[in-house]
């Protein structure tokens, strides 16, 4: 069964015109902020119900994936403020690009061009030129997570755009005051990857399912498909092979055949990854576009993964598969799993030898007879951020213990509590010492 997904739908309020068609596909992105908000900067409604864009799509069984791009903003006096009373969640539909490029403003988050310190482009939207970020910096990433993950509401799913591997940065990075030469910038494509890394591995543990384009690319294409790596791959739920008529790959542009496409599906989907093939198909020429877009559609039905489908392409998926609905692509638990296994599980993955005495937690383990033992650890349950840490007895009388405490109240000694460690839960890769610690 063919899997649709709509890509690029929610990135500009003029396109849901059609956003009761929308509800007909199986899974779609929405761009984060536009999402919660039921009306434009206009005043517009963007649904027929006056519902916000993401409550009217998840009424109808749609699948919602959030897109972000905390690597690139524009300016923001390009965004703009809203009128006055109109700004912030859920009543500014871009309240997160303003809020993101006036940090960038305000905490030189930007990323520069080292040889004059203007700011490099490359890419554009709307006409206007996008700006870097730097994703290598942690305070950046801090804001970014603490920010989204404090509006998650209903959201679960983000889907990155530009969320390549290092070597993306120079190829689409230029600075027009640098005669379109690559520019030269403070941070390398190593040090941005890692950042990208960094970022998708905090927003994981916040919680988040992230999904990027480009981060399919492999860092070995001239060996035989069995050996691709895909460095990324241990740090994301899923990628979306977005690509034209060829590709850029460890430094060179090699061509897309069927081969590549169905190598790289494969080895995502049998790591249990999510898969979304979206081929730019040129829209422009109608018979053709119908033509292609078909073609990769019934390879989505074969092989089993998502195919997306932009919003020129509403009248094919149509005409091609009626009111066919698939499987959910992102489904989500009824509820969070019980507090007790989340707090003892993250406890134990967390488990290592670097202790902060002069923590909180410590210092109450250590007044209960405990010594902490493991890193501190930050799971969410329905929605609450806990800090908790692993701690061994300094007595053979007790088990080990969980200690946890929710994040906001980290500073009340009588919040802190724990949950005691069971056999089978804990570190199989560390003995346990029981006996007294000096």
């Amino acid at each position: 069964m063919a899997w649709q997904y709509g890509i690029n739908l929610g990135n500009n309020a003029g396109t849901y015109g059609g956003i009761e068609k929308l509800r007909r596909f199986s899974a779609m992105e929405i761009q984060f902020g536009v999402d919660d908000c039921p009306v434009d900067r206009s005043g517009r409604a963007f649904t027929p119900t006056g519902e916000a864009p993401g409550d009217y799509l998840r009424a109808g069984e749609v699948d919602v994936a959030h897109y972000v791009c905390p690597q690139f903003s524009h300016a923001a006096a390009v965004i703009g403020r809203p009128s006055a009373g109109a700004g912030g969640p859920g009543r500014d539909p871009y309240w997160l690009r303003l809020a993101t490029a006036e940090a960038a403003d305000k905490y030189g988050w930007w990323l520069r061009c080292e040889d004059d310190g203007r700011l490099p482009t490359g890419l554009s939207w709307g006409g206007r030129p996008l700006y870097p970020l730097d994703v290598a910096n942690p305070d950046y990433r801090a804001w970014f997570v603490e920010t989204v993950t404090k509006y998650r509401g209903a959201r679960h799913t983000l889907r990155f755009d530009c969320g390549w591997l290092g070597g993306g940065y120079e190829t689409l990075i230029k600075c027009p005051l640098c005669r379109d030469r690559v520019c030269r910038y403070s941070r390398s494509a190593a040090e941005l990857t890692a950042g990208l890394v960094a970022l998708y591995d905090a927003l994981r543990a916040a919680g988040w399912r992230v999904v990027v384009n480009m981060g399919w690319e492999m860092t070995n294409p001239q060996d035989p498909p069995a050996q691709w790596r895909y460095p990324l791959m241990p740090h994301v739920d899923g990628v979306m092979m977005e690509v034209g008529g060829a590709v850029y790959v460890d430094g060179r542009w090699i061509g897309e055949t069927d081969e590549r496409r169905r190598a790289v599906m494969r080895a995502w989907m049998d790591a249990g990854k999510i898969f979304i093939y979206a081929g730019h198909w040129n829209h422009t020429i109608p018979g053709k576009f119908k033509i292609w877009q078909r073609y990769h559609i019934a390879e989505a039905q074969r092989y089993g993964y998502r195919a997306g489908v932009s919003r020129y392409g509403l009248s094919t998926w149509e005409d091609w598969f009626g009111n066919e609905k698939p499987a959910p692509l992102f489904p989500m638990q009824e509820s969070s799993p019980p507090l007790r296994e989340v707090i003892v599980h993250a406890a134990v993955a967390a488990f290592c030898l670097r202790v902060n005495p002069q923590a909180a937690l410590a210092r109450r383990a250590w007044a209960d007879g405990y010594q902490v033992s493991g890193n501190e650890a930050y799971p969410v349950v329905d929605g609450v951020r806990y800090v908790t840490q692993y701690a061994d007895a300094r007595s053979d009388v007790h088990r080990p213990r969980a200690y946890y405490v929710e994040v906001d109240r980290a500073g009340e000694p009588d919040a802190i509590q724990f949950f005691e460690v069971d056999d089978m839960e804990q570190p199989h890769t560390h003995e346990v010492n029981h006996g007294n610690q000096n």
